[in-house]
């Protein structure tokens, strides 16, 4: 019969812990920035296609209204970047098509 083996690694002290979560987190918010960013281009897009074929933008730009009421929420700064770009061109799209009420 073979005796378990033990490891002898060092017990992970309080400090790399909550530096683990610290990074956890901001993967987690990247990640979802990412989701949000992508929500935006396609709604960017259903919008883009809605006016070409001169249908109702109504529930496209509520829906792009929704995804851009928040604010960018990135740790990376690149993707913030990226994503405040694709917010204020959102935002710009439902001020100038709501305003029209095209």
């Amino acid at each position: 019969m073979e005796t378990p083996h033990v490891s002898a690694a060092p017990a992970i002290g309080l400090d790399s812990l909550l530096m683990l979560q610290g990074i956890d987190d901001s993967v987690e918010r990247d990640r979802g920035a990412r989701k949000r960013r992508s929500a935006m281009i396609a709604a960017l897009s259903d919008l883009q296609r809605a006016m070409l074929a001169a249908e109702d933008p109504a529930l496209t730009l509520q829906a792009l209204s929704d995804l851009a009421a928040e604010e960018p929420d990135a740790a990376d700064p690149a993707l913030a970047s990226v994503l405040r770009a694709v917010v204020l061109r959102a935002r710009l799209e439902v001020a100038r098509r709501g305003r029209r009420g095209d």
